[in-house]
């Protein structure tokens, strides 16, 4: 074991280890684990000898080290870890031939992988158990047609580079995925045709959602659609799944928006009527705009006069932002001047600014989380950036930009000679005539 040292604050996962179950580690391995194999070439004075190495492996941010821990417990302590100091990393691997046999695919035939992983896994498991049959060392067609079938596991990956090694014709049947003749690989065929799929589970989907939002894209169209009918609320989007659930996350919340309560376990219906239970981070704003183009003149009027937090999701790659105003009125009406925005990416650096304006307002929704009252808005506003940890923020700490000042190199930067004699020409015209201050106020308020 790799006890290379590293800070132990990335470590920040935290989960309740009662509720990992098989189908949670194997939603995890759909997202973050790999079966691969690799050919392997060992000499003994003029003879040389072919083998293929099998791997099962589950690679992830060293802050699921705890986790990825207790996942070999649960495969009975087998394999080893090793801890990437460069890319803080935490790798597991299974490569004994006989905890792959039997411990590793016994577990995954009970709970299974999905679309191509589950390929990949079968076509893992006929190689493991015929070359523990070890026919392959009085039959060379055999060790060649496993081979070619190593070859498939991971179409992306590499078999290796000791194919080199191999006979001319032996590497164009590897490189053509063309079986050697009078092999009978029936059985995995069958294995794979036959094959039938369990339902999907809601621990497959914590499992899968766990490390990264996005990975609703390692499971097929079919999945997603599941997962929408039967664990999202209608029009509902995927990468939203973990507002929802926060599967083995024991950080849960009460959520205080306006009058009502809410508390972390958030109830959901399937369609056979059927209701979750589950620990979750799910947040019911008071407003919600779908899109914010159309909703324009509605996110305007609604919010005149009001104090409160707000929210803009990119509907594209789901990336937010989290804000907060003492007029949200006003606030909102500078988002929607394209004018503004650009004039204030000049002074400052601003992620949801640089999105709005290269996406458009159609590709965005905005929520108002919470009206509140002054006194209490950036403790709110503060509350809410640590839940939901929104991209677009620079600033992780509300109300830090009040206090923030630039740097004299910074101040320098901005206020160029040319900068200042622009700003001095456009105050002289700003000034000019009253009729052409009165044409300027009326131009500002239809921005």
């Amino acid at each position: 074991m790799n006890n290379n040292l590293i800070s132990q604050d990335l470590i920040q996962f935290k989960f309740d280890a009662s509720k990992l179950t098989g189908d949670y580690i194997a939603g995890f391995v759909q997202a973050d684990g790999s079966f691969s194999a690799t050919l392997t070439r060992k000499t003994r004075g003029e003879k040389e000898y072919f083998n293929i190495s099998l791997v099962f492996t589950i690679v992830q941010n060293i802050k699921y080290k705890d986790l990825i821990l207790e996942i070999q417990k649960k495969f009975g302590g087998i394999g080893h870890w090793y801890l990437g100091k460069s890319d803080k990393t935490i790798r597991y691997q299974v490569t004994n031939q006989s905890d792959l046999l039997n411990v590793i695919i016994p577990f995954f035939m009970k709970h299974q992988l999905r679309s191509g992983k589950l390929l990949s896994f079968l076509h893992f498991k006929y190689i493991v158990e015929t070359l523990t049959l070890k026919t392959y060392l009085t039959d060379k067609n055999i060790l060649l047609s496993l081979i070619v079938l190593a070859g498939q596991i991971d179409p992306s990956g590499k078999l290796g580079n000791k194919i080199r090694y191999l006979k001319p014709d032996q590497i164009y049947y590897v490189k053509n995925n063309i079986q050697p003749e009078g092999v009978d690989i029936s059985k995995l065929t069958e294995s794979i045709v036959n094959f039938k799929a369990n339902s999907l589970t809601l621990d497959f989907v914590h499992g899968l959602f766990e490390s990264n939002t996005n990975n609703f894209i390692k499971v097929s169209i079919e999945d997603q659609d599941y997962i929408r009918k039967n664990y999202l609320r209608k029009g509902e989007e995927l990468w939203r799944f973990k507002e929802h659930y926060s599967g083995l996350n024991t950080q849960t919340c009460v959520n205080r928006l306006g009058t009502r309560y809410f508390s972390s376990y958030t109830k959901l219906r399937t369609k056979a009527d059927k209701e979750i239970t589950s620990l979750g981070t799910f947040v019911e704003a008071v407003k919600i705009y779908k899109n914010a183009d159309t909703d324009k003149l509605k996110i305007i009027l609604d919010n005149k006069g009001k104090c409160g937090i707000y929210r803009w999701t990119n509907l594209i790659n789901g990336k937010s932002y989290i804000g907060s105003s003492v007029d949200l009125n006003r606030r909102l009406r500078c988002y929607f001047s394209i004018s503004w925005l650009c004039s204030a990416m000049q002074k400052a650096n601003s992620k949801i600014y640089r999105s709005l304006v290269k996406n458009g307002y159609s590709n965005f929704s905005l929520e108002i989380l919470e009206y509140c009252d002054l006194s209490v808005l950036i403790e709110r506003e503060q509350y809410y950036l640590d839940l939901l940890k929104p991209e677009y923020n620079i600033l992780k700490t509300a109300g830090s930009r009040l206090n923030f000042k630039h740097s004299e190199e910074t101040i320098a930067k901005i206020w160029t000679d040319e900068r200042k004699a622009k700003r001095l020409e456009h105050l002289k015209k700003l000034h000019a005539s009253e009729s052409q201050k009165e044409h300027l106020k009326k131009a500002c308020g239809n921005k």
